[in-house]
């Protein structure tokens, strides 16, 4: 789920999404089934527009408020956090996202160890930071968009193709650059 001073977003087991206007929760605002099954993250979009989804088969899907005429009608899902190994794909979870306001950009970290910065309205990746450790589990940016928190721990997953390695966790922080998050990156 997510929620801002205007809106409320939150997603079922059975793969539903709803959104609320916050000055009027008697029921929601829109309310409709979603592409992405077995959902792990949903963000709301910083103009409000719609929300992003992700979901354990390693794809993100792009929501737009159905009320909203300023934005086009469809959204759209894009695959993410994929490997290519042995003539087959591996497909990872995409465990935490976050839009960053100032650079209109959608953040998505996954069990591949990987944060990718997608450029939404040109349906792009525009970076790939440097692998982690372990699989991300968490996202976050300051309240001034100035620094990003990549949180990251051993997926029940991992620990069973590596019995007997060490879990491995932690935080990295970063500061928000415009080279990977910003226009620069868009060139």
């Amino acid at each position: 789920m997510d929620i801002n001073d205007e809106m409320f977003v939150g997603a079922t087991s059975s793969s539903q999404c709803c959104v609320w206007d916050m000055k009027s929760l008697r029921a929601p605002l829109e309310q409709r089934d979603s592409i992405i099954r077995h959902i792990k993250c949903i963000r709301l979009m910083n103009d409000n527009a719609g929300y992003a989804i992700s979901g354990v088969e390693g794809r993100v899907s792009i929501d737009y408020l159905r009320n909203n005429y300023d934005v086009p009608e469809d959204g759209f899902t894009f695959k993410c956090h994929r490997a290519r190994r042995n003539n087959s794909e591996l497909v990872y979870p995409v465990n935490s996202m976050r839009f960053h306001r100032g650079y209109e950009t959608l953040v998505t970290g996954g069990s591949d160890r990987y944060v990718n910065v997608w450029c939404v309205k040109r349906k792009k990746r525009l970076t790939q930071l440097k692998r982690l450790p372990s699989a991300v589990s968490a996202l976050s940016f300051s309240h001034d968009e100035s620094l990003f928190a990549i949180g990251y721990s051993t997926a029940p997953a991992e620990e069973e193709q590596q019995p007997g390695l060490p879990a491995l966790s932690g935080v990295i922080l970063r500061r928000v650059d415009q080279w990977a998050f910003g226009p620069r990156a868009q060139e």
